[in-house]
């Protein structure tokens, strides 16, 4: 499309709208006078043409061509230096449509009257065809040059350069004859030809003029290429995945290549695909009809003579449609808003969000990349800039080493139990490697497919040989935050490795984590980075005397930030190889371990025309996107912690590969101590990193001095000598994970950048949620409470918060409880956090540091890491005796069923028969329990077995449902167990479902590293029960379905805790009680120190603080079902805050405010406030019957019965939309 708009902001309404219908691959728009922006397109701009500014009186430079590109085409700009000037702008790219060969495409604009003055050859058109190379070429825009070969009577100089120009470069000018391309203004100006379009030739295949100029006076110019239609995905594809396991179960295969195979044949065999709606404009009735008059205008224009009154009513129709678009958008705006808003349409809100924050991934770079050049080049300068030491050829074997004192357990096959834990930890939507196998399609397999791939997996297990298919990963660049995506040290790379190599990582990194966190830890407390029950607030708890330090008489404290480069990439495999023997006590883990690290192959993940990826290999560094890399990533740099330790007092932190040492002067004499013992770990760093392989970086590094002053006194700055660096500490501030940590010990920068980043988060939400319209309220709360209030929850937990630092961060939440409700500035405060749904912000600041001070008290390496914070390690840590070992993972059920939404009940219900019908030799035990007041309530029941049924009570202080519904599973194992040894020949023949309410009860139990004590006793008897010959399996099944099994355990559950009795719910006589597995007595000093009864602690704290969030949640009164507009009325009339003119007045200055009260609607003499306007006003009379009904006297009567009455507040919301009232207000 091609068009001079003659100013964006006047047409770019009308624009918008005609591209959402006809979808051009490329724009070329001319005079735009400004930027303009198009939603799902990329704008390329430059503003050199320079204007006189009517203000100022001063030249400027303006934007007056602009270039937009289609989002889901690859394109990148050509450089054309010094080309653009004061009077052109000439802008390229290569562009690329999706299944395309890509071009290159050009605007321009030239000014008017310029021609003889300024004296052009056109040299920019034979640059643009040698950048071009083969590529076809499109050049559109407004020359202002006039010729006979394009329809002027003479030419002018510019016109005969641009036709010699052209001429020698061989493009054809493709305009039609005699069709101009800009209308006359008056009857004495002819319609002439500024617009022009070249192309290569036999690269255009239509040229066309609309028959309006949408606003403008240059019609608009539809290019068709000569290039293959691209046609809109009508379908998508819907897996059966009962069928696709049927098809799965009838192949054989023997290793991991046919097994892909398999996979990729059967998904196309077991889907459906299902015709979807073509996406719609913003167009209805009344716009067609303003459309329709705007070409009975034109055509009486043009052939009636160019009156200039037949004119000034086309430029009246145009505003007329300008305005009514701009309403039709916003409305179409706020409706899809609205739509998605709902809690299925959540996540794309959600992502739309993210999209007006500039966070939304955009086009793959690579695509970009490969059209700057020769595809090979580009292939070679990206792999050596990610890559410097990538080899064309495979590198030697790593060294073979032979592991002492094994651990029998660590080397033992994995389990099916293993497997399915895995498979249920996985992301779902995690991308799939070059084998195209993604996390479903194994979840998915049946279970006689999981046992082959789990038998292959133990073949590569025991051999130690990883398959090259399994290692080759294909790189995929992302860009490093806003930074220029077309330049490949902006990029970082990511490995997409195969689905099933992932999914031996991951059973692989659950016995290393149970070994290296529980068993013997092997990592240093220090390190804080991909380590459970720990992440970046544990380094800045560690650093928080630091932070918050108020005395001024002290020696200053030193903090010191290392950048390393590359870390992930380069660490030497044989370090990662010698730590791994040094720590992890496995042959077999070294031997794959090994293997999966020598010689990666890797391969650019791109296509190009006449490219193949060429495969490289890797003989450092770990594989960024891989589930073992970070761990063998931070067995490596236990090696740095261990060295820091041992050879300075200074302390320090790691999180991944961000180092910070410093030094607190309670732990030193003078600075000259503290200088030496920061130089000292500096000396360790380098010598140890060296040793790894990796470098550090001296321009990233800094040393900042905190002494609680502004300025600190130069003789008590120090110097540190980085290699031949000197790092010296001064003022200011520095950046540590995150956080802003201030010389001064001020939280001044962190409540600026808080509030810095708070005010776009809130701009975006109101533009999808407003006054006017769009997502509810609800929906605005849960984004408001994601973006914005997480952001406090990062720094609040680590900064003594002052007096004024919660004002200040209490001022922006009072603007999130704004943009919530849609209430204005002069609300009260009151009243403003009683109708938001979000607790106060002292509430969420105080329980976010109780949770992070329990994990801290309550779990294995919170415990560690306080103790070395105190400079004291503990020989008699926490007993784990308690944890299962990942290998006694019990394979505990099929894990495709997933929680379903309240909303599909028949889908509920469905699957809730599906596990009631079936065969005879299957018994169902449905299990439910209750939390309430320190106390449990469980029961299990049993239709077709009356010995496996029971209930019990028990005190359980700090308990929560999940507690009480592994409770409910351990009673009806326990009952499971004792009819086996009872009746040992009928239970051989039965298999037993244990079928539980309760999802997070399933996910705890699939955990490899579950260190609830309930969870673990329920795996061992498991166990057990297997190794004898009993099939028992626990499955997730949807509560409260009408089910018969399911609503009498969930009504034995209720019964027992009121303590009244049943009687299908009477104990068992052979097990009158049930011994709850959790250890509770305080008296028990070694129990206290359990680590599940510190999982039980942590896990209740957790839990008693969502509560009491929840408690403090304000229960708005509006109701379901309104309107975002109404919602926002509602709140309006119930805290009495509504733009009225009584409010109004008393805001302006007198005589207004001082002259006698009138209301601006209806012009009557009274107090025009919310009641007036409700109750009398004429101007609002329609839809008042309702109100009239409720027979209130006043405003006060009114809100008190709206938050009773839902009729009454319905009836307030109707009258508001119908009478118009609540746009008034």
């Amino acid at each position: 499309l091609q068009w001079n708009c003659r100013s964006y902001i006047q047409t770019g309404t009308t624009l918008r709208g005609r591209v959402a219908h006809l979808q051009p691959i490329a724009i070329f728009l001319q005079e735009t006078r400004g930027p303009c922006h198009i939603q799902g397109y990329n704008t390329i701009q430059h503003n050199t043409i320079l204007h006189l500014d009517p203000v100022t009186q001063q030249p400027r430079a303006e934007s007056q061509a602009a270039l937009l590109i289609r989002r889901d085409c690859t394109s990148i700009e050509l450089p054309l230096p010094n080309i653009s000037n004061d009077y052109r702008e000439v802008i390229a790219a290569k562009i690329q449509p999706p299944g395309q060969q890509p071009f290159v495409a050009v605007c321009v604009y030239y000014r008017p009257n310029t021609g003889r003055a300024r004296q052009d050859e056109f040299q920019w058109v034979r640059d643009i065809q040698q950048r071009a190379g083969s590529h076809p070429i499109i050049i559109g825009g407004d020359f202002n040059a006039q010729h006979p070969a394009w329809g002027y009577r003479r030419a002018d100089p510019r016109g005969n350069a641009l036709h010699d120009a052209m001429e020698m470069s061989a493009l054809d000018l493709v305009n039609a004859a005699d069709t101009p391309t800009r209308v006359g203004l008056h009857s004495r100006q002819r319609d002439t030809t500024p617009d022009l379009t070249f192309a290569t030739p036999r690269f255009v295949r239509k040229w066309d003029t609309m028959s309006i100029t949408w606003g403008s006076d240059h019609y608009p110019i539809l290019i068709t290429l000569n290039r293959k239609k691209m046609r809109k995905r009508s379908t998508r594809a819907r897996i059966d995945w009962n069928v696709y396991r049927q098809l799965t179960q009838q192949q054989f295969f023997d290793s991991f290549e046919p097994l892909a195979s398999i996979i990729y044949n059967a998904k196309p065999a077991a889907s459906e695909m299902i015709e979807c709606d073509e996406t719609t404009t913003c167009m209805d009735a009344h716009l067609a009809n303003l459309w329709k008059r705007v070409h009975e205008l034109t055509h009486r224009y043009r052939y009636g003579g160019k009156r200039h009154r037949d004119l000034m009513q086309l430029k009246k129709q145009y505003k007329t449609i300008q305005a009514y678009q701009q309403l039709l958008e916003t409305e179409t705006w706020h409706s899809t808003c609205a739509k998605l808003g709902e809690i299925p349409g959540l996540q794309r809100l959600w992502g739309i969000l993210r999209s007006m924050l500039g966070k939304k991934k955009g086009q793959p770079p690579l695509k970009g990349l490969l059209l700057q050049g020769n595809p090979v080049e580009v292939e070679t300068k990206v792999i050596r800039t990610f890559f410097p030491h990538a080899r064309d050829s495979p590198a030697p074997d790593l060294p073979e080493r032979t592991i002492t004192n094994l651990d029998p357990g660590l080397d033992a096959p994995f389990t099916l139990g293993e497997l399915t834990a895995a498979l249920l930890k996985s992301k779902a939507r995690s991308a799939p490697g070059h084998d195209k196998v993604n996390w479903q399609d194994l979840r998915n397999l049946p279970l006689s497919a999981q046992q082959k791939l789990l038998d292959i997996i133990n073949d590569t297990w025991e051999q130690g040989s990883v398959p090259d298919t399994l290692k080759l990963s294909l790189i995929y660049p992302i860009p490093k935050g806003n930074k220029d995506p077309t330049k490949p040290e902006n990029l970082r790379p990511i490995s997409l490795t195969p689905t099933i190599c992932k999914l031996i990582e991951r059973m692989i990194l659950a016995r290393m984590q149970h070994y290296l966190e529980y068993v013997q830890p092997g990592l240093h407390p220090a390190q804080a980075g991909f380590r459970p029950n720990m992440g970046t607030h544990d380094c800045l708890w560690l650093l928080r005397r630091v932070i918050n330090r108020k005395s001024r008489k002290l020696m200053p404290d030193y903090v010191l930030a290392i950048d390393m480069r590359k870390a992930f990439d380069n660490v030497r495999q044989e370090v990662i190889l010698h730590e791994l023997a040094q720590r992890y006590p496995s042959q077999r883990a070294y031997n794959w371990i090994r293997s999966f690290l020598h010689s990666r192959p890797i391969r650019l993940h791109g296509t190009a025309p006449g490219w193949t990826p060429c495969t490289f290999y890797l003989d450092r560094g770990v594989p960024q996107g891989s589930i073992l890399g970070p761990m063998l990533f931070n067995l490596a740099m236990a090696r740095v912690a261990d060295a820091l330790e041992r050879d300075t007092t200074a302390r320090f932190t790691i999180y991944a590969d961000d180092i910070t040492i410093w030094t607190e002067a309670s732990d030193h004499l003078d600075e000259q101590q503290m200088q030496t013992e920061l130089q000292a770990a500096v000396l360790s760093l380098e010598t140890t990193l060296d040793a790894l392989g990796l470098q550090l970086s001296p321009e990233k590094t800094e040393l900042i001095s905190i002494d609680g002053k502004r300025v600190t006194n130069p003789r008590k700055q120090i110097t540190l000598m980085l290699g031949s660096a000197p790092i010296t500490s001064t003022n200011g501030h520095i950046r540590i994970l995150g956080a802003q940590i201030a010389s001064c010990n001020s939280t001044h920068k962190w409540i600026q950048t808080l509030r810095k980043n708070w005010t776009p988060l809130l701009h975006a939400i109101r533009r999808m949620s407003n006054k006017y319209g769009g997502a509810r309220q609800s929906s605005a709360a849960i984004l408001a409470r994601a973006v914005a209030v997480g952001r406090v929850l990062y720094g609040a937990p680590v900064y003594e918060l002052s007096p004024r630092d919660l004002r200040d961060i209490e001022q922006l939440h009072r603007a999130t409880l704004r943009t919530v409700t849609g209430l204005p500035k002069h609300t009260r405060m009151t009243v403003l956090q009683q109708l938001a749904p979000i607790p106060p912000i002292l509430t969420i600041i105080t329980e976010a540091r109780i949770r992070m001070q329990s994990r801290l008290d309550n779990s294995y390496q919170g415990k560690l890491t306080t103790l070395w914070d105190q400079r004291r390690r503990s020989d008699t840590m926490p007993d784990v005796s308690g944890i299962n070992s990942p290998w006694e993972t019990p394979p505990h059920g099929s894990f495709t069923n997933r929680p379903m939404l309240r909303l599909a009940a028949e889908a509920r219900r469905s699957r809730s028969c599906r596990h009631a019908s079936s065969a005879d030799n299957v018994v169902s035990v449905y299990t439910d329990a209750t939390a309430r007041n320190d106390r449990v309530s469980i029961a299990w029941i049993c239709d077709t077995d009356p010995r496996i049924q029971g209930q019990h009570s028990c005190a359980l202080p700090q308990g929560t449902v999940l507690h009480a519904e592994l409770l409910a599973l351990w009673g009806a194992l326990e009952d499971v167990q004792h009819t086996a040894f009872t009746d040992r020949d009928a239970t051989l023949r039965h298999q037993y479902r244990l079928l539980t309410d309760s999802f997070a009860a399933v996910q705890e139990l699939s955990s490899s590293t579950t260190e609830d004590a309930t969870a673990n006793r329920i795996r061992k008897r498991l166990q057990m029960l297997q190794e004898i010959g009993i099939k028992v399996n626990i499955l997730w099944t949807p509560g409260h379905t009408a089910h018969d099994g399911g609503n009498a355990a969930a009504h034995a559950a209720a019964v027992q805790a009121r303590g009244t009795d049943h009687t299908y719910a009477t104990p068992h006589p052979d097990n009158p009680t049930l011994q709850t597995p959790y250890h509770l007595d305080p008296n028990e000093v070694p129990m206290n120190r359990h680590i599940a009864y510190m999982h039980f602690i942590r896990t209740s704290i957790k839990t008693a603080s969502k509560q009491r969030i929840i408690e403090a949640t304000p229960q708005t009164p509006v109701i379901k079902g309104l309107s975002r507009q109404q919602e926002v009325f509602i709140n309006k009339v119930i805290a009495n805050a509504a733009y009225t003119p009584h409010i109004i007045s008393k805001w302006q200055p007198p005589p207004v405010s001082a002259a006698p009260p009138r209301c601006s609607h209806c012009l009557q003499q009274c107090r025009a406030d919310l009641w007036h306007l409700i109750k009398y006003c004429p101007a609002f009379a329609r839809g008042r019957d309702r109100i009239d009904d409720l027979q209130v006297t006043s405003l006060a009567a009114l809100t008190a019965i709206m938050q009773t009455d839902d009729d009454a507040q319905k009836a307030v919301a109707d009258h508001g939309k119908i009478s118009g009232l609540y746009r008034a207000v």
